[in-house]
């Protein structure tokens, strides 16, 4: 059998339906390179199961028949941080499990992305495309992250970004991750459009019980904190409860505010979309 399992954000978020799968497993593969700072999952998992691995992403995604193949003699719990199947490929193992007639469960969990919107305190059902900012260790172009960014801004969506984390466990840092913004507007236009470098950024960073935030005009990355783990929202339009709750929480100033919505007003969104829309190469794989 193969359990597919989140570990939350923490020691104290693990569910009892987790600590049972611990406990009666036969093999734990923990993964631990799609968020940093997981390394106490692996701690964890020891004091449960005497059989525990640590995955590589190749294990995991290319080699993942010889797991499917141990799940049909033994029973095998896959730990994720965070939610198994939130910003992560590892649907693909359910589905594999089950072509192959191996039973297959999901133990869920609260994710880092999820904590994040919530955290924010912006309005759930005004977010756009989650998109997840490639580090340079990818080799890929940052084309579509403008692409997607404008997209959002276009339909008044604000924009949840993922900062990518390398095969060594390092994420990126949130001022870096906002200098990709740009760069990938430097891409796609040219040049980053009237506008959009005086837009609200915001950097969160959420644990069990602590939530963290840093905040600044996108021109401004560099005075992001260094916060890790770690998202990026990019606003759209503030509703007056969303304008009430970034000041009151997490001490977004009011000017900071008035310029956001200014360089929104200044913002051809829509018209730069969808003029840089046939001339994009969109990084489907992520």
């Amino acid at each position: 059998m193969l359990t597919l399992a989140g570990a939350g954000l923490g020691p104290n978020s693990m569910t009892d339906s987790l600590r049972r799968a611990l406990a009666n497993a036969d093999v734990v593969i923990v993964e631990t390179y799609t968020s940093p700072l997981s390394g106490w999952i692996v701690e964890l998992a020891k004091g449960y199961a005497k059989d525990v691995v640590i995955a590589t992403r190749e294990k995991l995604e290319e080699r993942s028949h010889e797991v499917i193949r141990l799940a049909t003699e033994k029973d095998v719990v896959v730990v994720i941080p965070g939610d198994p199947m939130i910003a992560t490929t590892h649907s693909s193992l359910i589905v594999e499990a089950l072509s192959s007639g191996v039973k297959a469960r999901l133990i869920p969990a609260a994710s880092g992305p999820c904590a994040s919107i919530s955290a924010s305190g912006l309005q759930f059902y005004r977010f756009g495309r989650k998109i997840t900012i490639p580090g340079p260790w990818r080799g890929v172009g940052l084309t579509y992250v403008a692409l997607w960014l404008l997209g959002n801004l276009c339909l008044d969506l604000h924009t949840l970004f993922l900062l990518d984390v390398s095969p060594t466990g390092e994420q990126l840092l949130p001022s870096e991750g906002a200098k990709a913004i740009l760069d990938g507007l430097k891409e796609l236009l040219g040049s980053p459009p009237r506008g959009i470098e005086g837009l609200l950024t915001i950097a969160i960073s959420v644990s069990e019980d602590h939530v963290e935030t840093a905040h600044s005009r996108l021109s401004r990355h560099d005075s992001l904190r260094p916060l890790v783990p770690s998202s990026l929202i990019v606003p759209s339009g503030l509703h007056v409860s969303e304008k009430e709750f970034l000041t009151a929480f997490h001490g977004v100033d009011e000017e900071t505010i008035r310029v956001h919505e200014l360089s929104l007003a200044n913002l051809d969104a829509c018209g730069l979309f969808f003029k840089a829309r046939e001339r994009a190469i969109v990084e489907r794989e992520y």
